[in-house]
């Protein structure tokens, strides 16, 4: 017969699935992919799960195996399916968060171990071993605030951005997965009192401490690995900026000289048409007036007052005017509006970039038409917009999620996922696909 005991202490036990649960969650939260509010309900909903599952393991203990995975699935296809994260990254805090846990159930069990010998026959903690339990996770969770709240969001921002190899993160899930394998598998305190001693529960205490210590060297080292990678982008950023924005000046400067030229001129151009005027010869002056005209480059200078996107719109006209397209562009952007320099690199650099690069391809396949189109705009109701439509040549391909697959090396595009991602993490969105025979790549985020 199951006793009240037995079920109290089964469910105390499974309500470890909470702190998991909040572990998990933090990140989440910390990087705006889910609300707090969001958090606090799978947490109840995760309580009612433990507290099912405590009871039901007890009454029915056939029940244990198949309800321990129908509520993984459940609970983590719910995750997938609210924050829109890639399985991969939610393996990798899952079983993170599962790791640390275990770990601190390893050191409860040990304390049980070692104050109540005889609890090791039984399949749960005694009173002691729950307050070393529930002491343990109470105090780790706001230890380790830190870690789950800064740092390892901040390894995940920097792999949804694109800044680390998408190998890397399709496998680093495995790292966490395999030091929870040793903690469930290889770090077991034996349930035969008789065999276990002082030196026995010291060197499970120490492998696991071992363990731990290595894990936290590993999150270390991957957040220093992604600070690194991050600065090194945003200084290559910086100096592309840099490199828009000074040829941007030297067009200017070379307009200016042209001015100067040209006022230099006009006492010449006075006497050239008054010379053709004299001679009654309309037709060169027709042929002289045209001259002025092709050596005259009437493209703006400013397209908008935003010097970042100035300057990223004007390296980028410029190259694709010399392959001989027609360049159409509207640009309303002020000069503060709550987009920062790295996210204008990202957006604005990255979909135009593509869009040249089609042109050259295009135009090397030859009897295109090529043309590019630019809109951008800072409108009412604090939207940042931009639509860029360019001709291409070959197919647009996607894959299974609807992303677009890359033309210079096997998966998707690193450029149009870091764009999505800047877009989604602004509350917004990015489009990309074929329109009216053009390719057509649609961005808008919310300014708050």
């Amino acid at each position: 017969m199951v006793s009240f005991s037995n079920i109290f202490y089964s469910v105390c036990e499974q309500l470890m699935m909470v702190s998991s649960a909040y572990l998990t969650l933090t990140p989440l939260v910390a990087a705006e992919w889910i609300s707090r509010r969001t958090r606090v309900t799978f947490m109840l909903l995760v309580a009612a799960m433990g507290v099912t599952c405590g009871v039901m393991y007890e009454v029915l203990p056939e029940s244990k195996l198949p309800l321990f995975i129908l509520t993984s699935v459940v609970s983590i296809g719910v995750l997938i399916a609210v924050t829109r994260i890639r399985p991969y990254f939610l393996l990798y805090l899952f079983f993170t968060s599962e790791f640390f846990v275990y770990s601190l159930s390893t050191f409860a069990r040990v304390a049980d171990a070692f104050m109540y010998p005889e609890s090791l026959a039984a399949s749960h903690y005694t009173w002691f071993g729950e307050i070393v339990l529930w002491s343990s996770l109470v105090l780790f969770c706001a230890a380790s605030y830190s870690l789950f709240h800064d740092r390892i969001p901040y390894i995940l921002e920097n792999g949804v951005m694109g800044q680390s190899g998408r190998s890397f993160w399709h496998n680093a899930w495995l790292l966490p997965f395999m030091c929870y394998l040793v903690d469930v598998l290889a770090i077991d305190v034996p349930s035969d009192p008789s065999l276990v001693d002082g030196n026995v529960l010291f060197s499970l205490v120490f492998l696991q401490l071992v363990i731990m210590t290595l894990y936290l060297s590993i999150l270390g080292l991957e957040y220093y690995l992604m600070h690194s990678a991050k600065d090194a982008q945003e200084g290559l950023n910086r100096e592309h900026l840099l490199d828009m924005q000074l040829r941007q000046n030297a067009v200017m400067k070379e307009r200016i000289d042209q001015a100067r030229r040209a006022r230099h001129d006009l006492r010449h151009f006075r006497n050239t048409v008054a010379m053709y005027l004299r001679n009654d010869d309309p037709d060169g002056l027709k042929t002289y007036l045209g001259q002025l005209d092709e050596i005259t480059d009437d493209s703006p200078l400013i397209w908008c007052e935003n010097s970042i996107v100035n300057a990223i719109v004007g390296h980028y006209v410029s190259r694709a005017q010399a392959l001989g397209a027609e360049v159409q562009v509207h640009a309303q952007v002020p000069q503060e509006c709550g987009i920062t320099e790295a996210q204008f690199s990202v957006v604005v650099g990255n979909v135009l970039e593509n869009a040249v690069a089609a042109l050259e391809r295009a135009k090397e396949e030859g009897g295109i038409r090529l043309a590019l189109i630019i809109a951008i705009d800072v409108g009412v109701g604090r939207q940042f917009t931009l639509d860029v439509r360019n001709t291409y040549a070959g197919e647009i391909l996607k894959n299974g999620q609807g992303e677009l697959l890359s033309t210079k090396h096997e998966g998707t595009g690193v450029g149009t996922a870091s764009v999505t991602a800047v877009a989604e993490r602004m509350g917004g969105f990015a489009r990309f696909g074929n329109e009216g025979g053009m390719f057509r790549a649609y961005v808008l985020m919310p300014l708050g």
